[in-house]
């Protein structure tokens, strides 16, 4: 069974479907395709779940850490009576398999595995460029979801700020592809092309930071040393002094050119500000320790923020889980930190970078963290993903 098993299940066709279970094109939720997402999210888990009890896979550390920062918000989820138990069950489970199958993927099948992740997110990105390019008021314009809120300029990755994980990843993996790919330069400037044309086309100013600031530091981390010795924890505390800076005492006012005239927003954020201060209210009300737990979206929609959000991670992650979800998250960047901080190479200081310029643009904005982890994963198995070029011969696609 084994054989078979290993046979089908490590070949690239299986890899890309499951792949695509894993984080499908947002576009399938505007689609009204009923239960879909959770269909799709409930395959996936079976799936990785049947896996790991082949193959006998042992958790980390690092896994049990992802359990634990899932948890604390799942824990107040069932002591709300406004939250929604179903969708912080389902979010969970897909995170903490999300992880395990691409060590799963590092582990037993790293060379199909890396290249089948690359080249399907590099068609993503292609697919969702040719539909900004071809559908420019997008291929869905004022789609309504069954609260009545309207959603316009809905692309092959959804909404323009719905890129960005997406771009996040790609890059990532094309950063870790280099010893897998036959004419690598030739991907790699493609797909950093095609990300920033549609990037400066949509004009989403928070894709757009990220995407600036990891161009930015391709270009230049040759010339600026400083950066060669930043490590993964100074990096987030660095982020947390922004947040203080930003979200608590407001220093976007001194930037007011960068803002306004360049990113084209007022220096409310598009009324951010108004969010953060709502957010912060709501988190005082349980003196920060205690978490609401993960609301359904009517409910956060009208009861909490009046919008699907507070617009900033680190406000909605104390929210959900207290201040012991964010203790939790500081300590998982400690150990990935402390673990790769001996190995100071280029390719993992610009893995290093990208997940600091993630968690600089999550200042402002707070959607899905799934890939971030994925990113800290493959960070923390580099060395398990890096080939030598004179031990293992590059396979072409």
């Amino acid at each position: 069974m084994l054989k078979i098993y290993d046979k089908y299940f490590n070949s690239i066709p299986v890899t890309i479907l499951l792949l695509f279970f894993a984080f499908p094109p947002y576009l399938v939720n505007y689609l009204n395709i009923h239960y879909y997402n959770m269909i799709s999210k409930v395959i996936f888990v079976l799936i990785v779940f049947t896996v790991i009890l082949l193959k006998n896979l042992k958790l980390t550390k690092f896994d049990f850490l992802i359990i634990a920062y899932t948890l604390i918000p799942l824990f107040f989820t069932f002591f709300n009576s406004k939250a929604d138990i179903i969708t912080a069950i389902s979010t969970s489970l897909h995170l903490v398999f999300l992880i395990l199958f691409f060590e799963y993927g590092i582990k037993f099948n790293k060379i199909k595995f890396v290249k089948s992740t690359f080249f399907l997110l590099y068609i993503y990105s292609l697919l969702n460029f040719i539909s900004i390019i071809f559908f420019p008021d997008g291929i869905i314009h004022g789609f309504k979801d069954e609260y009545g809120f309207e959603y316009s300029f809905i692309y092959f990755l959804g909404y323009d700020n719905h890129h960005l994980p997406f771009y996040a990843l790609a890059i990532s993996i094309a950063v870790l592809a280099k010893n897998y790919l036959k004419h690598y330069r030739f991907w790699l400037v493609s797909l950093l092309t095609i990300i920033g044309i549609s990037v400066f086309i949509r004009w989403s100013a928070t894709t757009l930071v990220f995407y600036c600031m990891v161009l930015a530091y391709l270009l230049l981390r040759g010339h600026i040393a400083l950066f060669k010795n930043v490590t993964l924890f100074q990096y987030f505390l660095l982020t947390i002094i922004f947040f203080f800076l930003f979200i608590i005492f407001r220093f976007q006012n001194y930037f007011e050119f960068i803002i306004v005239d360049i990113l084209k927003k007022d220096l409310t954020f598009s009324g951010r500000t108004t969010l953060w201060d709502m957010g912060i209210q709501y988190i005082q009300q349980n003196y920060y320790f205690i978490g609401h737990g993960i609301l359904n979206q009517t409910q956060l929609m009208y009861e909490f923020y009046g919008v699907s959000s507070p617009h900033c991670y680190f406000l909605t992650l104390v929210y959900e889980g207290g201040i012991l979800a964010f203790i939790v998250l500081l300590y998982i960047i400690k150990i990935v930190s402390t673990k790769i901080k001996m190995d100071k190479s280029a390719t993992l200081n610009k893995l290093e970078f990208i997940i600091f310029s993630i968690l600089f643009v999550m200042l402002f904005e707070s959607f899905s963290m799934q890939f971030f982890f994925i990113i800290l994963c493959l960070l923390l198995n580099y060395k398990e993903i890096i080939i030598p070029k004179r031990r293992e011969k590059c396979v072409d696609y």
